[in-house]
C-alpha cells in the first residue's frame, strides 16, 4: 500500500505537514487509501497541505462534523421510535444528554491534539526523533552529530573563534531558493537546521520600499528579512521576521533535547540597505534599534563579558578571536557589517537608547570588506586597518590560483572569514572540502533546505559529522595565546582549536 503520508506531497516542507494531516485524519479511523486519494486529488487541483494552523482546525472540525452526524443520526432514530411506540417518553433531547454529548466531543478533540503533540512535536531526552523530525531527514538530520562528547578538558585542543569551521546557515529562517516557490518558514528551518549541526546563522537584513500584502510581508521601510537575486530582484515570496527567527533561535539553540547545544551559536547580522547613516542619522538608528528589539528572545543569551574582557561595543574583538569557545557556554556571538558607533553618540540626533535597543552593546565583532573591489550591501572596506573579521565573494576565493590561496590563507590566520555565495549559487562537496582544507575560510553559508536529502547530506559530510568540532587544518590555524576567562592567567598550546 502507498504511504498517505507521501501521497501528494513533493518537497520537504509539504511531507512534514502531510504527516501531521495524515495522523489527524488516521486518527478518526479513515482508511489510508481515502487518505491517498484525497491528498492526490488535492495535489491535482493544485492546493498544498494545511499548514500546522490548518491541521489544528482540522481537529475541532472534525470531531464537531461527526458530532453533528451522530446528533442527527440519534435524532432520526428516536423519532422512528417514537413512531413505533407513541408512548415512548424518554428523550435524549434533556440537558443532561446534550452535556454528554459535549463532554464527549470535547474528549475526542483533547485526545487528538495530544496524539498530533506526542508524535510530531514532543521529543523526550534520549528518544528516537519524532516522525516529523524523521520527515525532515532530507535536510540535515545527521545522527553522527547527536550527544557527541565535548572536548576532553585535558587536550590542549582548545576551540577557538578564530579556527573554527562552523556548518552555516546563509539565510536564517529561509526555506527554498527551490522549496516551496522561496518562502520563509522560521519554524521549521531553525529547528531543522539546528539539527542538522548548523552553529552559524546569517541574517540578511533588508526592507521594502513599497507595500506588498501584509499576511506575506513586513511594513515598508521596518527591518525584515527578504531573499533577493544578484540584481536585487525579489525571488522570495513571502519576508521573514526578525523576531520569529530570534524566536525559534531561543527554542532550539540550546535546547538539551537536540543536540551539540552547549556550544555558542554565532549570529551574522548583514545589513543589506539600511537608511542612509550621514544623511539621515536618526532614521539609521532607529532602524538598528528596531532589529535590537527583534533581538529580544535571544538577548539573555548574547555574550556581554567574561572575567578577563567585556565583548559589548566591539572593544575586545581580539580577544574574542582567541576564546576558547568550551568557556562560554550557551551564549550567542553577534557579528555585524553595520557601524554601530553612532549608538555612542545617539543623544545628539535626538535619538534615546534603551538596554533592550542598545544594538551597539549586543554586536561583539564587527566585519568589513576584504578587498576594496567587493560590494556586500553596507560593508565598508577598513582602509588601512587590520580587520579581525571580513566577508569574501566565494566566487573570487574560489576562483583563486594556488599561490593567491596559500597567500590568503596566511592572512586568515589572524581573522575570522567569511566566504559567501551568491542568492543563487550553491557550493559542491569538492569545492568546501578545497576551500576549508586550502583557503582556511571560517565559514561557507549554506542553503541547508533541499527536497532531496542525498545533495544536502553530502554537504553537511565535508564537516564529517563535527559541526563545530572541525577545525582548520593546523598550519592555518592561530598559535596565538587562548584567553581563560575564569581568571587563573593565560595558557599556549602548540595545537589550539
Amino acid at each position: 500500500m502507498a504511504n498517505p503520508a507521501s501521497a501528494g506531497c513533493v518537497d520537504v516542507v509539504s511531507r512534514v505537514k502531510c504527516v501531521a494531516e495524515t495522523a489527524t485524519l488516521s486518527a478518526f479511523m479513515i482508511p489510508a487509501d481515502a487518505i491517498i486519494w484525497y491528498q492526490n486529488e488535492r495535489q491535482k487541483l493544485g492546493i498544498g497541505p494545511p499548514s500546522m494552523t490548518g491541521i489544528m482546525i482540522l481537529t475541532i472540525a472534525i470531531p464537531t462534523l461527526i458530532g453533528l452526524c451522530i446528533l442527527q443520526i440519534k435524532n432520526t432514530f428516536m423519532s422512528f421510535l417514537n413512531f413505533l411506540w407513541k408512548g415512548m417518553t424518554f428523550r435524549l433531547r434533556s440537558p443532561m444528554a446534550q452535556i454528554l454529548f459535549i463532554i464527549c466531543a470535547l474528549s475526542i478533540l483533547g485526545g487528538i491534539i495530544y496524539i498530533i503533540y506526542i508524535n510530531f512535536f514532543y521529543v523526550a531526552p534520549g528518544e528516537t526523533e519524532s516522525a516529523a523530525t524523521s520527515a525532515q531527514s532530507g535536510i540535515g538530520s545527521a545522527t553522527g552529530f547527536q550527544n557527541m562528547a565535548p572536548p576532553d578538558p585535558n587536550s590542549q585542543m582548545q576551540y577557538k573563534l578564530i579556527n573554527i569551521q562552523p556548518v552555516a546557515v546563509k539565510q536564517a529562517g529561509f526555506l527554498g531558493p527551490q522549496e516551496a516557490g522561496g518562502s520563509f518558514d522560521p519554524s521549521l528551518t531553525i529547528m531543522s537546521a539546528i539539527r542538522g549541526g548548523a552553529r552559524f546563522f546569517t541574517l540578511q537584513i533588508d526592507y521594502l520600499e513599497n507595500k506588498q500584502d501584509p499576511k506575506n510581508f513586513d511594513s515598508p521601510n521596518t527591518p525584515t528579512l527578504l531573499y533577493k537575486n544578484a540584481a536585487g530582484k525579489l525571488l522570495s515570496v513571502n519576508g521573514g521576521k526578525i523576531s520569529d527567527v530570534a524566536q525559534q533561535l531561543a527554542n532550539y539553540a540550546f535546547n538539551p533535547d537536540i543536540r551539540d547545544t552547549k556550544y555558542p551559536i554565532m549570529l551574522y547580522l548583514h545589513f543589506v540597505r539600511t537608511p542612509d547613516p550621514i544623511r539621515d542619522p536618526k532614521g539609521y538608528l532607529k532602524f538598528l534599534m528596531a532589529v535590537a528589539k527583534d533581538l529580544q528572545p535571544i538577548q539573555q543569551y548574547i555574550l556581554n563579558a567574561t572575567n578577563q574582557a567585556k565583548f559589548g561595543r566591539q572593544q575586545s574583538e581580539a580577544m574574542l578571536l582567541q576564546l576558547d569557545l568550551t568557556t562560554i557556554e550557551s551564549t550567542i556571538i553577534v557579528l555585524s557589517n553595520a557601524d554601530m558607533t553612532f549608538f555612542r553618540n545617539a543623544q545628539s540626533v535626538g535619538v534615546q537608547v534603551d538596554p533592550t535597543s542598545d544594538l551597539d552593546q549586543m554586536v561583539n565583532m564587527r566585519v568589513w570588506l576584504d578587498a576594496e573591489g567587493d560590494s556586500f550591501g553596507v560593508t565598508s572596506f577598513p582602509g588601512h586597518s587590520i580587520p579581525n573579521a571580513v566577508i569574501v565573494p566565494y566566487s573570487r576565493i574560489k576562483g583563486m590560483s594556488q599561490k593567491d590561496r596559500d597567500a590568503f590563507a596566511m592572512k586568515g590566520k589572524r581573522r575570522f572569514v567569511i566566504a559567501m555565495p551568491g542568492p543563487l549559487e550553491s557550493p559542491t562537496t569538492a569545492d568546501l572540502k578545497s576551500l576549508n582544507a586550502d583557503t582556511g575560510v571560517n565559514a561557507i553559508p549554506l542553503n541547508l533546505i533541499g527536497s532531496d536529502p542525498a545533495p544536502i547530506n553530502a554537504l553537511l559530510a565535508v564537516w564529517d559529522n563535527k559541526s563545530y568540532y572541525q577545525l582548520k587544518p593546523m598550519m592555518l590555524q592561530s598559535y596565538k595565546v587562548a584567553v581563560q576567562p575564569n581568571g587563573a592567567g593565560l595558557s599556549s598550546s602548540s595545537s589550539l582549536s
